[in-house]
C-alpha cells in the first residue's frame, strides 16, 4: 500500500469515527442526543373505593299557623248622619302578613257599589291604610276614598273584634287628582275576635 493510500484511508477512518462519536455526544462541543422518555400505560381498571352515600335530612321550615278568614259586617257614615251603608259584608283575614278587613255593599241605594279595604297594623291596634271606592250616584259621580293623605286621620277603638274608626278621609270625584276631606265613621265587626292569630 502506498503512503498516499494509507493517509487517505486513515483520514477516511478518522472522519467516520469523528462522525460516529459526535452522534453519541462524546466529542467536546457536541450536543448529546436525548431519547424521549417512555411512559408505562396501565390498562388495569381502578378498583372502586367504598362508596359513601351522603345523608340528607329534609326539614321543612316551620310556618306560622294560618288563621282562616272570618266573616265581617260593617257600616259607613259620612259627616254625622249621612249614612252611606249599613249593609257592608266581607271578611277579616291576614293577607301577606297584614290584618285586612274588606267590606262591600253592591246593592246600595245611593251609590251603585261600595267597596272598602282597611289594613291594620300587625297587632290590630292601628289603621295603616283605608281605601274605598263608591260607584256612580244619581248624578253619575264616582268617588274614591284614601287614608293616609294630607289632612286625613283614622282613630281606632277596638273591642272584641269590633273596630270603630273615625276621622277625616280624602275623597276624590271622577278620578280627579284634587280631593276634599270628609268626616267619617266606620264600624267593622269581625265574627271572631282572634282572627289575627
Amino acid at each position: 500500500m502506498s503512503k498516499r493510500t494509507v493517509v487517505v484511508a486513515a483520514t477516511g477512518m478518522a472522519t467516520v469515527l469523528a462522525a460516529g462519536l459526535a452522534g453519541c455526544g462524546l466529542l467536546p462541543g457536541s450536543t448529546p442526543m436525548r431519547s424521549a422518555p417512555t411512559q408505562a400505560v396501565s390498562t388495569a381498571a381502578p378498583t372502586p373505593s367504598t362508596s359513601v352515600t351522603p345523608t340528607v335530612s329534609a326539614t321543612t321550615p316551620s310556618s306560622p299557623p294560618s288563621v282562616a278568614p272570618v266573616k265581617a259586617t260593617g257600616q259607613l257614615t259620612f259627616h254625622k248622619a249621612n249614612l252611606v251603608s249599613k249593609a257592608l259584608v266581607g271578611t277579616c283575614a291576614v293577607v301577606a302578613g297584614k290584618p285586612t278587613v274588606t267590606l262591600a255593599d253592591h246593592k246600595n241605594d245611593f251609590y251603585s257599589t261600595v267597596d272598602l279595604t282597611i289594613v291594620l297594623a300587625a297587632d290590630g291596634g292601628d289603621v295603616k291604610t283605608l281605601a274605598g271606592a263608591l260607584g256612580e250616584d244619581d248624578e253619575l259621580i264616582t268617588r274614591t276614598m284614601a287614608h293616609p293623605a294630607t289632612g286625613t286621620s283614622a282613630h281606632l277603638v277596638e273591642s272584641g273584634g269590633v273596630y270603630r274608626i273615625s276621622g277625616n278621609v280624602m275623597v276624590y270625584e271622577n278620578g280627579s287628582k284634587t280631593g276634599g276631606l270628609i268626616p267619617y265613621n266606620l264600624t267593622a265587626t269581625c265574627a271572631k275576635s282572634d282572627w289575627i292569630g
